[in-house]
């Protein structure tokens, strides 16, 4: 099942790639003096969120022109930022961190619930089949 699924992706994963590294090649010679900086951690690190949305999360958020694509590295940002010492230390302290995290998780969580519901519907699933299937597929 997993090498199906890597071999069904790997088509827009190259495409992907190439996109990604023609839009850099174009910023730089675009730049004055052929001379070009990007910043590894925001192109590359967004290519690489790209990649495993692509093959490993929901491919539909994956196209560059998905505006879910940038909302869940954002999510998956703020859900990183917000873990502090403070909160480890003492847990049942409320923090703003905290609250960030919380929040950012919950629109993640009821994005992907959506999603998934959505897919199992446009298979003909039924709606009460929708959360048998998601149970099932969590406890695998």
């Amino acid at each position: 099942m997993k090498n199906e699924s890597l071999e069904k992706s790997m088509p827009l994963v190259v495409a992907d790639v190439g996109s990604t590294l023609n839009t850099l090649a174009t910023q730089c010679r675009a730049s004055p003096a052929g001379e070009s900086m990007t910043d590894p951690f925001d192109s590359i690190y967004r290519l690489f969120f790209q990649l495993t949305m692509r093959t490993l999360g929901i491919s539909s958020w994956a196209s560059p022109s998905s505006p879910m694509l940038s909302k869940s590295l954002d999510w998956f940002e703020t859900i990183d930022k917000s873990t502090s010492l403070i909160r480890i230390i003492f847990p049942w302290l409320p923090t703003i961190n905290h609250f960030r995290r919380m929040t950012a998780s919950a629109k993640l969580y009821f994005a992907v619930k959506d999603e998934f519901a959505d897919g199992l519907i446009r298979d003909g699933e039924k709606k009460t089949r929708c959360n048998t299937s998601w149970i099932t597929a969590r406890t695998r």
